[in-house]
């Protein structure tokens, strides 16, 4: 079983593996290795919204509107 622990940074469950706690303001946080080396892809990044879906909408809602 492979032991996994929250990182704060990436806010997944990661594994323990090249992780390490930083002192963040003060707090203590674990970040996991992808995080620090700043390979993690951001939970908050929009996926839907490629260059060709963006325009596929915008093409629809400017033809709707002649």
């Amino acid at each position: 079983m492979m032991d996994t622990k929250f990182c704060t940074s990436c806010q997944a469950m990661r594994s323990l593996e090249g992780g390490v706690v930083r002192q963040t303001r003060g707090v203590p946080r674990w970040i996991c290795q992808p995080c620090l080396e700043k390979k993690s892809p951001s939970i908050y990044r929009n996926q839907s919204g490629t260059p060709a879906n963006v325009a596929k909408i915008m093409a629809g809602l400017y033809a709707r509107q002649r």
